[in-house]
């Protein structure tokens, strides 16, 4: 089985659409199908699970995925390898991220990577907490920068600490000028995210009695939770980072008793990572370590 029909099954797992897969692959649909059935036959069994709308792995698919990628991730580091040592910079890095990281550091990241080696193309995979974890599971990124209150057993380089801050509306006022207590909201609405995506904000909630986990919003984005917050409809948790580059016209104070995250940078298959990867890492590592 050729790595060119395993990079074709790879984005049609991604698109979940012949036609899609084709578009991406500047290919005919029929060509696409071709690789999936010679694939399937040289399997001995189907992969795909076929609707009108498109298709999905089934059970076998699922099985034999995580193979596929290996194999895709190691072709991918022998041709950046043979590349660094011709002296040539070039090759794919998949990184994932959620959304606070993405806005805040990997695009000044990005920017200057690109000018550095402009020849090595960067796929961003940006989403929640359950997404980076998702991609991870499924050994679909090269690196991804995760939380540790939802990395589990992920094995993964600290890079730094990210206090939880109240967002409040420009007129309020806490009774300390310079942090917010229990006290200070416990008769104020909270405006929360989707519960996977908050866990920090259940931490909050454990260790302060006086605060209702009820809700009148469950929102998912960080710029419409500040602007909930700007329009007098409650207060949020958030965490500094969240909270840098905002368009909404709030306050933060940090909240009392302290409560943080630690942000950190997961390496898959770390024993056998690619030069281009490897130089991503690096640069995701100083930046992070910036003053």
């Amino acid at each position: 089985m050729s790595i060119y029909n395993y990079s074709i099954l790879e984005v049609v797992v991604e698109t979940q659409n012949f036609t899609r897969a084709s578009e991406r692959l500047h290919l005919t649909p029929s060509a696409i199908s071709h690789a999936v059935a010679k694939i399937e036959a040289e399997l001995g069994f189907p992969i795909f699970c076929r609707t009108r709308e498109g298709v999905t792995l089934n059970e076998n698919g699922k099985a034999i995925l995580p193979y596929v990628q290996s194999v895709l991730r190691e072709s991918e580091s022998l041709s950046q390898k043979a590349s660094s040592i011709a002296g040539i910079h070039e090759g794919t890095i998949r990184v994932g991220a959620f959304y606070a990281v993405t806005i805040n550091w990997l695009v000044d990241i990005f920017a200057d990577f690109h000018r550095r080696y402009p020849d090595i193309i960067i796929k961003l995979y940006e989403g929640g907490y359950r997404d980076v974890t998702n991609w991870i599971e499924n050994n679909m990124v090269d690196l991804a920068i995760i939380a540790d209150t939802v990395a589990g057993s992920l094995d993964f380089e600290p890079l730094c600490t990210d206090e939880a801050v109240c967002v409040v509306p420009m007129d309020f006022t806490p009774a300390n000028a310079s942090f917010v207590t229990e006290d200070d909201i416990e008769n104020v609405p909270l405006i929360i995210q989707e519960d996977y995506e908050d866990v920090e904000t259940k931490k909050i909630l454990n260790i302060s009695p006086k605060l209702s986990s009820n809700s009148n919003f469950v929102i998912e984005d960080d710029n419409c939770i500040m602007a909930m917050v700007e329009a007098g409809l409650g207060v949020a948790f958030m965490h500094e980072l969240s909270t840098r580059k905002r368009f909404a016209k709030v306050k933060t104070y940090p909240f009392r008793p302290r409560v943080e995250r630690t942000i950190g940078l997961y390496t898959a298959h770390a024993d056998s990572i690619s030069p281009a990867t490897k130089e991503m890492r690096k640069t995701i590592i100083d930046y992070a370590k910036r003053p």
